[in-house]
This record gives structure tokens, C-alpha cells and sequence, in this order.
């Protein structure tokens, strides 16, 4: 094989390879999921009518209309719950 064919052959196999291989992916600064903890609170301060965050959406800054479900968005787990402010001990609310 000429010097020519081995330096054409690695060009080819190394193109290949970064082609085929694992890819880098830059994250989006302006992505509600970069924008507060609570990001759906962040997406619905900025449209109401778009008050979820959706990891799996780029468009309107990752902010859907429609709360993303597991099947539909792998990626997105559902905030816990807000609780509700009880003694841990007891069960009762706290007063004053």
C-alpha cells in the first residue's frame, strides 16, 4: 500500500468513526431547564400558555402547553408534589 492509500485509508477510518461514534452535544443556555429550579414555574412566568418545561422540546425556550408524560418525553420527570406544611410526628397542621 502506497503512503498515499495509508494516509487516504486513516482519513476515511477516522471520519468514520467520528460520524459513527458518540457525538458531543452543547447544551442550550436559554433552555428552561438552565433557567431556574423550578423550571415550570419559569415557563409559566414567561407564557402562560406554555407553563410546562419539556427537556425533549427546543422550541419557545423548552416551554410546551401540554405537561410532558414519560412515554411522550423519557427524559421528563414530574416535580414533586408541593407539601403541605404538617408535623412530621403527628399528622396535624401547624398552627401560629
Amino acid at each position: 500500500m502506497s503512503r498515499g492509500h495509508l494516509t487516504l485509508a486513516c482519513f476515511a477510518l477516522g471520519l468514520g468513526a467520528g460520524l459513527l461514534g458518540p457525538s458531543c452535544v452543547l447544551p442550550n443556555p436559554d433552555h428552561c431547564l438552565h433557567k431556574a429550579v423550578d423550571t415550570n414555574a419559569w415557563c409559566a412566568e414567561q407564557d402562560a400558555e406554555r407553563p410546562y418545561c419539556s427537556p425533549c422540546a427546543g422550541d419557545h425556550h423548552g416551554c410546551v402547553a401540554e405537561e410532558p408524560t414519560q412515554s411522550s418525553c423519557p427524559e421528563y420527570s414530574a416535580p414533586a408534589p408541593a407539601e403541605a406544611d404538617t408535623d412530621t410526628d403527628t399528622g396535624l397542621e401547624e398552627t401560629g
